[in-house]
């Protein structure tokens, strides 16, 4: 055995792994090759998005684009509202600008309170 080729393989403790692939634009993502039941992440080299590429089990590929944004912690902590939790809010309100308004006419035609009163 080549001594030599040992001492490449293992001599070497400055070797650092890149565990990004970089590609060259949409098409070098398009074009990069990939194995069946395959998934990659590939990172452009010209605009701030990554693309997962995977393959079926036939080998047939698809791609998704992603855009990288930078955040702050404190972005990240915000938990986003739901939307069905934001149209009940929002029936919610609608629902007492209702009732203030009633009120305000009920007021404004010297009606007495239906509702009970607080003594």
């Amino acid at each position: 055995m080549n001594s030599n080729f040992n001492n490449y393989l293992y001599g070497n403790q400055n070797y650092q792994r890149n565990y990004y692939t970089f590609v060259n634009g949409l098409e070098g993502a398009k074009s990069y090759p990939i194995m069946p039941n395959q998934s990659l992440m590939l990172m452009d080299s010209e605009n701030p998005v990554c693309y997962m590429k995977s393959a079926d089990n036939t080998g047939k590929p698809s791609l998704k684009c992603y855009k990288l944004v930078e955040t702050t912690e404190q972005e990240l902590s915000v938990k986003p509202v739901d939307p069905a939790t934001q149209e009940l809010k929002d029936s919610i309100s609608a629902i007492n600008k209702r009732i203030d308004d009633i009120i305000k006419l009920m007021e404004d035609k010297n009606v007495k309170s239906i509702l009970p009163t607080s003594n």
